[in-house]
């Protein structure tokens, strides 16, 4: 009895030992795998995202379509001088919108990623600023013009280094913004289409 009692012992061990060394192994591939990823943060410019999802505090409701939307998808990106915008996706977490399909119907919109790298922006002074920032970019949502692009919302964040971080939602006119000029007021017909693709060719 004593001897199967000691095998028991020995068995149970034994797994203990496996058990405790996989743990160390996961855990070692875990930290691996975070100090890689630390690593690839520290080799992002200003403007560059650590991920493409962003979700704002209040839902954008937009201009022509039906639903209101805070998650949104980021992607292409195109450098300016002052900031990087990205054109902006919206998705639902709950699934009833796949973010791996591109839809005709829903709107889209530009995400303009300014970052503010410089030590200042860290102390009490530049936050204060950057507050400024973000609450005159309130402001301008409740301003609605032909002549200017709307602004819908506003995100104060922080960049993948740890800096600070402001995105804002804004109006994407198509074709430049030129688009409502040259449309008849009661659309194309056919032949309009047609003469004005060939009178481009010549």
């Amino acid at each position: 009895m004593a001897a199967l009692e000691q095998d028991r012992l020995v068995k149970e061990r034994i797994k203990l030992n496996e058990s405790m060394d996989k743990e160390r192994r996961l855990k070692l591939v875990k930290q691996e795998l975070e100090r890689k990823r630390q690593q690839s943060l520290e080799q992002l410019d200003d403007g560059e995202l650590a991920t493409r999802q962003i979700i704002l505090d209040a839902r954008i409701r937009v201009e022509g379509h039906e639903g209101s939307w805070n998650t949104w998808n980021l992607f292409g990106g195109r450098k300016e001088m002052l900031w990087t915008t990205y054109i902006a996706e919206p998705i639902e977490q709950d699934g009833t919108i796949d973010p791996n399909f591109v839809r005709t119907t829903l709107p889209s919109l530009w995400a303009q990623v300014i970052d503010f790298s410089k030590p200042f922006y860290l102390t009490d002074q530049g936050k204060k600023k950057v507050d400024q920032l973000v609450g005159d970019v309130r402001r301008l949502q409740t301003m609605n013009s032909d002549h200017v692009l709307r602004v819908y919302g506003v995100k104060r964040d922080r960049t993948p280094k740890g800096g600070e971080r402001v995105i804002i939602f804004v109006e994407r006119p198509m074709d430049g913004g030129l688009l409502k000029s040259r449309l008849p007021a009661n659309g194309f017909d056919c032949l309009t289409a047609i003469v004005r693709h060939i009178s481009r060719l010549f």
